[in-house]
């Protein structure tokens, strides 16, 4: 991993190194040798300190398969959609600061210069001044513009982490969709030997007289059929780690190797600890509760229009003038300035309209928190369907490699026929196709279900008990 800095030493030795002329000159050389020798241990050590943080930002090396971890943490560094919400966080911030900066002095230079002529002489005047305002009170307008744009950037803080919720979910589904991919292709491979296998065997039979000219074409057809539907699985493998690549802020056809299997494995999770969970620290509703402080702010802001402005100002003007009488003149002012408006027609229908968004933002943190349930019930419905689902299937998957079993003996013995051994292995490849369906199933819900309550199972602890 590369690192870059945007550090001059030399610059900064120059600046350090410079005299100064208040110390003598032996006091001045030491001076300078000491925080030259200080500045190269400080970039040493920041040069040491970022190389161990690039480090411990190196999820995998070059090559080798990436786990979900690893997938989750290179999505939040390279995936433009999240980086685009975090630059606009980041303006959030430096309009907050600017606000800030709102309240601190303003100082401002002026100068002109003038030529005229009067009776053929000629005169020139100048003047140059410096002023200095500060606003000392506006009605409490400059203390909510601050607190408005606080909370804005609180809020936006929030929206930032909902993008990554929704990030990490999408990158979540894409792994387990890719997993059931390369799983479906080894089945797919497995179930194309399977039925070549069957085809040699009818062959050998059909050979022998033992069977109809039909069973070998149909075993045939059944061979070409299972190549295309290798073919189909081998291209949603491909789609698969274009999608990943894609939220990965990759080119679609990099090299990607993923790391990890689907494997069944109970949660079984209460939804009473789910329902406290979900609405603890989830974004949206701290977000939806921002709003309503925000709404507060407006009011109080609606209504600063009425109170009184007080200012302080102060200036110091120079002036100049050149022809028949040259001229010097210095002039300075300070003051305090209060205004205070006494009649707004607008300003009363602003403040009933910022109540009005007052009482919005009211119902609005309610169906916010609705939504967060419901969002997180049907997720754990989900969960619980699915675990069911995969249950269900793991009996049937048995019982479908029993039955193929038992067909392949059978048409060995010519107790059965082709067409039994063929439905056999249909019923065995759907099922176990099924069976790695729900788990995919299984596993997404899981994730849908993270995402909900705004954080992942492993941060759940005692809160969110299993079944007994």
């Amino acid at each position: 991993m590369g690192l870059k800095t945007n550090v001059d030493t030399d610059s900064i030795q120059d600046r350090v190194g410079r005299k100064l002329p208040c110390f003598p000159e032996f006091l001045s050389s030491r001076f300078t040798l000491i925080f030259r020798i200080s500045i190269r241990l400080n970039y040493c050590l920041y040069l040491v300190c970022w190389t161990c943080i690039a480090a411990a930002e190196e999820t995998a090396p070059a090559g080798a398969a990436l786990t979900l971890e690893n997938l989750l943490e290179e999505a939040q560094r390279q995936n433009p959609g999240f980086l685009a919400e975090k630059a606009h966080t980041e303006e959030l911030f430096s309009k907050n600061e600017a606000a800030e900066r709102n309240q601190w002095p303003k100082l401002s230079l002026n100068g002109d210069v003038r030529n005229s002529a009067v009776e053929w002489r000629e005169s020139r005047s100048s003047s140059a001044g410096v002023s200095l305002s500060q606003p000392i009170y506006q009605g409490g307008s400059l203390r909510l513009r601050r607190s408005i744009a606080e909370l804005q950037l609180q809020q936006g803080t929030l929206q930032l982490r909902l993008r990554e919720l929704a990030l990490q979910l999408q990158v979540k589904s894409a792994y387990y969709d890719s997993l059931l991919f390369a799983a479906k292709l080894q089945e797919e491979e497995k179930a194309l030997e399977r039925v070549k296998q069957h085809s040699h065997n009818v062959g050998l039979f059909f050979e022998q007289g033992k069977v109809w000219r039909n069973d070998l074409l149909q075993a045939d057809v059944k061979v070409a059929r299972a190549r295309k539907d290798l073919v189909s699985a081998r291209n949603s493998v491909l789609t698969g780690r274009a999608r990943i690549n894609q939220l990965l802020g990759r080119d679609v056809d990099a090299p990607l190797e993923l790391a990890g299997k689907l494997e069944w494995r109970d949660g079984g999770w209460k939804w009473e600890a789910i329902r406290r969970l979900a609405l603890q620290d989830h974004p949206q509703v701290q977000s939806s509760r921002l709003g309503m402080e925000l709404a507060e702010r407006s009011v109080e802001l609606a209504g600063s229009g009425l109170r009184p402005n007080l200012n302080f100002t102060g200036s110091y003007t120079r002036n100049y003038s050149e022809g028949a009488l040259n001229a010097e003149s210095a002039s300075s002012s300070v003051g305090l300035s209060a205004t205070w408006l006494l009649f707004d027609g607008s300003t009363r229908f602003e403040e009933q309209a910022a109540l009005h968004a007052v009482r919005g933002a009211r119902y609005r943190i309610r169906e916010t928190e609705q939504g967060v349930l419901l969002q997180a019930k049907q997720a754990w419905l989900a969960v619980e369907e699915a675990g069911e689902q995969v249950g269900v299937l793991q009996k049937a998957l048995e019982h479908a490699e029993e039955n193929y079993q038992v067909n392949i003996v059978r048409y060995q013995e010519q107790l059965g026929t082709g067409n039994d051994v063929l439905d056999a292995e249909d019923l065995l490849k759907s099922t176990r196709l099924d069976w790695l369906g729900a788990i995919r199933d299984y596993w997404k819900s899981v994730a849908a279900l993270e995402s909900a309550v705004a954080r992942p199972t492993s941060q759940w602890g005692e809160d969110v008990p299993a079944h007994p």
